[in-house]
């Protein structure tokens, strides 16, 4: 089965904030407001990322979910950031900052019943929660209190014709985790790998995965553009297209 395109590939720092590449910039910044240690890492054979923290009075979770398989179905491009708080009690802010166009399309902000809506020419994005949000008519904020066994959900997809997000329950996002679980473990038991590297090989595999592009399956060189080994430097390469040479090393 081919991948879809690298379009959706987010990168993520420690304390939680998300870089959404494509031909939107998106800063998601969604992390604990109370000094805490945190620890990354993708729940096995999967490409589902969790940003765990360690405070002093909780232990708080983000789940980061880009749905693929059974409960995805055709709503394809989609983000979910689900966060959790496993004991004691974590606080949490959030913000969401899109910038189309690499920043340079404006964009309006529209409240409706589901959510919020971030209207640009030629994309709209729509984006729920299940906790109170406030916004500035440009970007989204949000400050909340989970206490053991609470979760919260965030919800970005792209928003139809008729502009109206799709909300995404706490019972739906866990419904979206186990179908995007269940769907990278059955792709991965393909794998006939049994050496002593096997967790390398199978992390390089998942990432190679979400490299390739559906309609070719040709690999994309990495989901960035226009970032420059040298500010103001000659070599700023897009790298969302296949190189041939970087095609034949990934092969």
């Amino acid at each position: 089965m081919r991948g879809r395109p690298a379009e959706l590939g987010p990168g993520l720092g420690r304390d939680g904030a998300l870089i959404e590449v494509s031909t939107t910039l998106l800063e998601a910044g969604l992390a604990s407001t109370v000094p805490a240690e945190t620890r990354q890492f993708y729940l096995p054979d999967t490409n589902v990322l969790i940003t765990r923290f360690f405070a002093d009075d909780g232990v708080g979770e983000i789940q980061d979910v880009m749905p693929v398989g059974g409960a995805a179905g055709a709503r394809r491009h989609r983000l979910i950031r689900r966060v959790l708080c496993a004991r004691g009690t974590m606080p949490f802010q959030a913000r969401v900052a899109p910038r189309f166009g690499y920043g340079m399309d404006p964009h309006t902000l529209t409240e409706v019943e589901a959510g919020v809506v971030f209207t640009a020419p030629g994309l709209t994005v729509g984006l729920t929660a299940t906790v109170p949000v406030e916004h500035d008519g440009r970007d989204v904020t949000a400050e909340f209190t989970l206490a053991q066994g609470e979760s919260a959900v965030f919800a970005m997809d792209e928003a139809g014709s008729d502009a109206v997000p799709h909300p995404c329950s706490g019972e739906e996002a866990a419904e979206v985790l186990a179908a995007t679980v269940a769907f990278w473990r059955n792709w991965l038991s393909a794998s006939r790998y049994r050496g002593r590297w096997r967790e390398v090989v199978h992390r390089s595999a998942l990432t190679l995965k979400l490299l390739t592009y559906a309609p070719t399956g040709a690999i994309v060189a990495a989901p960035t553009t226009s970032l420059p080994e040298q500010v103001g430097g000659e070599r700023n390469w897009d790298y969302r297209y296949v190189w041939r040479g970087n095609l034949d090393s990934d092969v």
